[in-house]
């Protein structure tokens, strides 16, 4: 359980809606480690509610373990001593009991439909006979996701129709992350490792250092990151192992499909369900160009502590068994590199001198920019480079120089659009006189000062 709630504004606030129009029947699903059960918590404090979560075990034990603790929230030793097999007899009990105000909240759903998928209908029916007339609010979350989309959200499903809102609980923006860190600098960084799973930052936030963070976290055996991809990967997948070889092969750069396939060794017509299971399950994102109409996209881990720990500790495995493994600040250097450029797109909203309706990275066959944004009416555009380095004033211009040339190539509105040009990076050199020749500079001091931003996915729009 996460001890410290931080933001998680917008999911509480529409929990409470969802409280207020009863009945209401809301489903609450993330990857593991989101979050959900203290977000739950969080709502649920000060509030009359019976909180049940399914234990990962047989359909006996779960109702055991459901009629006892129901038994005693209720005041009602019947219902520990009902005898049945059929989860709709006690869900149309309990329903008898409940009333307006009163939540239901069925925590790790996702191990019940595993272990015995008919408490879907038999829910469904509980439901439309008893739970949606007594005015009560029922939540039902889970972490697996691929079970959760198509068990419980898909519109084959038993639920389907029920529900009157779904949350996915998504990792925190940076700028909320922050607030786990005393050191901002050391927080940001964290975050360019461990990405914004609370319990990721939570562990991130016990050490001083990002150096004292990897080593004992990443680069030990027993430390925190060191198995955590294979409990993931596992709990989702009943063959991990070519999708495990999936995400190494884009850890190691390869990101289009014929790469990728090359690298695994697979034909490039079977690796396509691979990367749309990778895809569903949120592991990994295909992308396109920021405002072209394009294909054939690139595959990125959308984690970033899963892209440290292929970078850190798969490489790394055999020389952490050992107990040989070291910090290294060329290859730490490097991986924040690619963190920092993703940070950079949940920041340009905030940067930027216009408002962004659509941002993203840009490529051309060779030709990359890290971060472009756009304003389709005002028809502006902001491009930017993301440099994790100190840069001295004449390589900021001539960083800016070659993203200008760049820029010659994004074909959108060529000729009819504002332009502007940025960069993005550790520490700058003489930032004033760069932004008195009208350039926008920023560096990780900036970040850390920002006041708290308004949240904007990352929009990655088919151009209009």
């Amino acid at each position: 359980m996460i001890s410290k709630f931080i933001n998680r504004q917008a999911e509480l606030n529409l929990l409470q809606e969802e409280f207020k129009k009863a009945p209401s029947f809301v489903v609450l699903y993330g990857r593991r480690r989101i979050g959900k059960s203290r977000l739950i918590e969080e709502f649920t404090s000060g509030k009359d509610s019976f909180y049940f979560v399914f234990p990962d075990a047989s359909k006996q034990i779960q109702m055991r373990e459901f009629k006892k603790q129901a038994s005693a929230y209720f005041a009602d030793p019947y219902i520990e001593k009902l005898e049945t097999d059929s989860w709709f007899d006690l869900f149309d009990y309990i329903s008898r009991l409940l009333g307006k105000g009163k939540i239901v909240v069925l925590d790790e759903f996702s191990y019940a439909v595993k272990t015995d998928p008919r408490i879907l209908s038999d829910l469904q029916r509980a439901w439309d006979r008893s739970m949606s007339k007594s005015g009560m609010m029922l939540i039902i979350s889970g972490s697996l996701l691929g079970l959760m989309r198509e068990e419980v959200l898909s519109s084959g499903s038993p639920l389907y129709g029920r529900r009157t809102r779904d949350i996915l609980l998504e990792e925190l923006r940076p700028w909320h992350a922050l607030d786990f860190f005393k050191d901002r600098e050391y927080g940001i960084m964290a975050y360019m490792l461990v990405g914004g799973v609370p319990s990721y930052l939570q562990v991130s936030a016990r050490h001083k250092s990002l150096r004292q963070l990897v080593e004992r976290e990443f680069l030990d055996q027993n430390g925190y990151f060191y198995r955590e991809p294979y409990f993931l990967l596992a709990e989702e997948l009943r063959e991990p192992r070519n999708y495990f070889s999936i995400l190494a092969a884009i850890a190691s750069g390869n990101s289009t499909a014929n790469g990728i396939a090359n690298y695994v060794g697979m034909e490039t017509r079977k690796i396509f369900p691979y990367l749309e299971q990778l895809s569903l399950l949120g592991f990994i994102e295909r992308r396109v160009p920021l405002m072209v109409r394009e294909k054939r996209g690139r595959y990125f881990i959308r984690e970033n502590a899963l892209v440290s720990w292929f970078n850190l500790c798969y490489r790394k495995a055999s020389q952490i068994e050992l107990g040989v493994a070291s910090y290294d600040d060329e290859e730490m250097n490097e991986i924040l590199g690619r963190g920092f450029e993703r940070l950079a797109l949940h920041y340009i909203p905030v940067l930027s001198p216009f408002e962004v309706d659509a941002l993203g990275s840009w490529w051309h066959r060779d030709v990359e920019i890290d971060a472009a944004a756009v304003n389709r009416r005002l028809k502006k555009v902001l491009f930017l480079e993301a440099k994790w380095k100190e840069l001295g004033y004449n390589e900021a211009l001539g960083i800016i120089e070659k993203l200008k040339q760049k820029s010659s190539n994004f074909a959108w509105n060529r000729g009819r659009r504002e332009e502007y040009f940025g960069i993005l990076a550790r520490n700058l050199e003489r930032k004033k006189e760069l932004i008195e020749k009208g350039y926008l500079v920023f560096d990780l001091r900036d970040l850390i000062r920002l006041p708290l931003p308004s949240a904007m996915p990352i929009q990655r729009s088919s151009p209009k």
